[in-house]
Formats: C-alpha cells, structure tokens, sequence
C-alpha cells in the first residue's frame, strides 16, 4: 500500500465526522451541502468539506515511507453572518490540532493553512436560495505510510 492507493474518502469522511461530533450544532457534508432551514427560513449553520488531491512524496529517513501531504478546504456558511461565524468557530475547534486515527496510516494534527487568510464573509450570488453567507478555510494534514505497509 502507498499513498497513491489511499482513498482520500476516508479523510474526508473523517474531518466530516469530526465537526459533526464535536460541533452538533452546526451541519457538516462532505462535499456539496444541502442546508437545511432554520425556523426563520434562512439556511442553519453548515460546514462542506472539500477535497484536494494532495501532494504525495516518498521519504527516507532510515525506514522508507510514503507521505500524502493533503489540504482541504472546509467552506463555512449559513443564512447570515452570524451563522457563517458560528460555523467558522465550529470548524477551527473541531479540526485545529487534531489528529485523525486511521487504521494502519500515521496522522499528523491538522492545522489551518498559517500562509492563507480567509476571504471576509460574503454573500452567494443573487440565485442562491435560500440567501447564504459565506467563507471558506484551509487545513493541511500529512499522512504516512510506512514501505509496504497494509492498512
């Protein structure tokens, strides 16, 4: 098993997971979101997890390993700005520091991208219904996997 053969799925899955039990309050996807509304008719606060392909490497540091450096984008929204932020907080408490448990596979700690700035909150586009706001974040994460090695 390499890192070309992980199933980049299985993170995903897991940073969803992850804002899900630790932030029940705030909805999380993986992938495209299906906001649901609040009693006010505008959409509650969700994150959507999206995926980069990642940079893999090989490394040799007396044990040869292959390491999947991976970045992904966690866009955080809701049907105000207070909402958006409130997603935003979720998110950076659910995923700052933490570190993913995956049979098999060495995890880093997530961190946010220090050299990205977040955009400010903004509004969708006029057709988005119901109205959003939004921003997104980024996280890398590295994962290992030790020469051979089978998770």
């Amino acid at each position: 098993m390499s890192a070309a053969d992980f199933d980049l799925g299985l993170l995903v899955a897991a940073v969803r997971d992850r804002i899900t039990a630790i932030s029940p309050t705030v909805d999380a996807f993986a992938g495209e979101p299906d906001a649901r509304m609040d009693s006010d008719r505008r959409a509650h606060a969700y994150a959507a997890v999206y995926a980069s392909p990642g940079n893999q490497h090989h490394l040799d540091l007396g044990q040869s390993a292959d390491v999947l450096t991976w970045q992904f984008q966690v866009t955080c929204a809701g049907g105000d700005s207070q909402r958006a932020l409130r997603a935003v907080r979720a998110v950076r408490a659910a995923l700052t520091d933490w570190r993913p448990v995956l049979p098999g596979y060495s995890c880093g700690v997530v961190r946010e991208e220090p050299s990205f700035i977040p955009p400010p909150l903004a509004p969708d586009g006029p057709g988005t219904q119901p109205p959003r706001w939004r921003t997104f974040l980024l996280f890398t994460l590295t994962l290992t996997v030790p020469q051979g090695g089978t998770p």
